[in-house]
């Protein structure tokens, strides 16, 4: 039985139109610090963790506690928006996206999620990713046969837990879920 533990970055200090990389606010290095209770009975050996500021900074706490390095991994960047759209407008390409599928969407963006399920099948046991709404999105949306690029909606450290079993991958917990929409 192998586990993988898939947690969505602390709330950011910026929105993602005003800053493509923003630290986490206050409120983000506190839900940043309770997920060191969160997994205070979980065994979590390895944390791998975006490239992404917010990212990197949620999973220090937890590296901390348990005296592990953070593996930085491309794989579980933020989903790249197309060249042509300026910063602030990404959160309204994202919205007009929400609704569509992974079909509609170009191959960038394809090759994009198809990057994303290969790499989180091949992570070790008891691993901790720290990573985006949308990454989260990509493997939850894959495990559940969702073709919707939005099939679900992560709170700021939610865990979405994912377990290898009777010869597949399965969503052990979804975890917190945004009690309003967030796209």
């Amino acid at each position: 039985m192998k586990t993988i533990f898939l947690i969505r970055h602390g709330e950011a200090a910026a929105s993602w139109d005003d800053n493509p990389d923003p630290e986490l606010s206050d409120g983000g290095y506190q839900q940043a610090k309770s997920l060191v209770g969160v997994f205070s009975t979980t065994t979590v050996s390895h944390i791998y963790s975006s490239p992404m500021l917010r990212a990197q900074q949620t999973a220090k706490r937890l590296a901390l506690a348990r005296y592990l390095s953070i593996s930085v991994d491309d794989a579980f960047r933020e989903i790249p928006t197309p060249v042509n759209i300026p910063v602030e407008k990404r959160v309204a390409w994202l919205k007009r996206c929400a609704d569509r599928s992974w079909q509609e969407m170009d191959s960038a963006l394809s090759a994009w999620r198809e990057r994303i399920i290969a790499r989180f099948q091949e992570l070790p046991d008891n691993t901790a990713v720290f990573t985006h709404f949308m990454v989260m999105n990509a493997v939850f949306g894959f495990l559940q046969g969702s073709t919707r690029l939005v099939a679900y909606q992560p709170s700021h450290c939610s865990v979405l837990t994912l377990g290898w079993r009777n010869g597949r991958w399965c969503i052990v917990d979804a975890g917190r879920q945004a009690p309003s929409p967030v796209l």
